[in-house]
């Protein structure tokens, strides 16, 4: 029973823990993935025109693929971010499953209790990333690849309609 109460208590903690690091780094990560759209959609636009252009620039060629390279390693970053915070989230529902599994099997009613009221505890104070807009896990990632894929697109189709007005 002092097990189940320790164990309780961590849960407890792990997810005040969680809500620091959400209000502390939430807003920081949120710019992150804004600021990595913004760039990775401009210099990529700018490299798509420096490439389907005539007159070749290297050094407009060699600051795109700065900023794209750049741009690798903050997405790396979040890539990590993303995936620490979906192991604490898949963690946590596995360990709500286990305990279901072994409330199925117990026969003690104080320990069915227990677990019951820890189960509980496990569906409502879910550890859970967030800026307050977005949950920082996979979904977010394909937001993001959607987003910038999309205003590249609509970039390269302003410009070729620019180019067949001119």
């Amino acid at each position: 029973s002092n097990e189940s109460k320790e164990i309780s208590k961590m849960s407890l903690q792990l997810t005040e823990i969680v809500e620091i690091l959400n209000k502390t780094f939430g807003f920081f990560l949120l710019s992150c993935f804004a600021f990595s759209l913004l760039e990775t959609v401009v210099s990529s636009y700018e490299l798509f025109g420096i490439l389907v252009s005539s007159n070749y620039n290297t050094q407009r060629l060699g600051f795109c693929v700065f900023f794209n390279t750049w741009n690798v390693f903050i997405i790396c970053f979040l890539f990590v971010v993303i995936f620490c915070c979906k192991i604490v989230t898949d963690e946590t529902q596995k360990l709500q499953e286990n305990c279901h599994k072994i409330l199925q099997s117990e026969n003690d009613e104080k320990v069915s209790k227990r677990l019951r009221i820890f189960i509980q505890q496990l569906k409502h104070s879910k550890p859970m990333f967030t800026c307050g807009l977005y949950e920082y896990d996979w979904k977010l990632i394909f937001k993001f690849y959607n987003a910038m894929f999309s205003y590249l697109i609509i970039l390269i189709q302003f410009d070729k309609a620019m180019m067949i007005r001119k």
